[in-house]
């Protein structure tokens, strides 16, 4: 008769230490090169344009800034005209040509396009809302509308835009929207 004898096997499971994305010693030169060059780009941008607004919109890549993309007629009565105005600005180097306008809502009417707005220059882009005094079919209403510009430009061809305001019956009583 055969006798049995255990065999014990010891098996150690030895992992390989996981290498960092990059060594230790590249992680410095990077990061400096990045730093360099995001300081490099915030003082060209400084430097060629007229405000924070302007090197930020050059920064993104916007060629056509808006003084307010949300703009606000407020508190007004049925019947009242509403007009809002927005400023755009061309801060590209060449002149856009705005081509038209979406409005959500049939009762916006934007101004005659489509226009070129010339390199550097600021042009007032003027919306009229029709707000309609209906003789017993009045009520308070909160306006919420958004609408679209659509410029020829392959950077930056839609511009968004929103109109806000409140329509009440009785506005002497009312509080103002911010």
């Amino acid at each position: 008769m055969a006798t049995g004898r255990a065999i014990e096997v010891k098996v150690q499971v030895v992992r390989r230490p996981r290498r960092p994305f990059l060594s230790t010693r590249a992680r410095g030169p990077i990061a400096l090169a990045a730093g360099t060059l995001l300081l490099a780009g915030l003082v060209w941008a400084a430097f060629s344009v007229d405000t924070i607004q302007s090197a930020y919109a050059t920064l993104t890549g916007e060629v056509i800034s808006v003084d307010a993309t949300t703009k606000s007629f407020g508190i007004v009565a049925p019947g009242d005209p509403i007009t809002l105005t927005f400023q755009l600005t061309n801060r590209g180097s060449r002149p856009i040509r705005l081509v038209g306008c979406m409005a959500y809502c049939n009762c916006i009417t934007p101004p005659e396009l489509p226009y070129t707005i010339a390199t550097g220059e600021t042009r007032d882009f003027a919306i009229a809302m029709t707000n309609p005094n209906r003789e017993g079919l009045n009520r308070d209403r909160t306006i919420g509308q958004p609408l679209i510009l659509f410029a020829a430009n392959p950077t930056q061809h839609e511009i968004p835009l929103r109109i806000k305001g409140e329509i009440r019956v009785n506005p002497a009583f009312q509080t103002s929207i911010p």
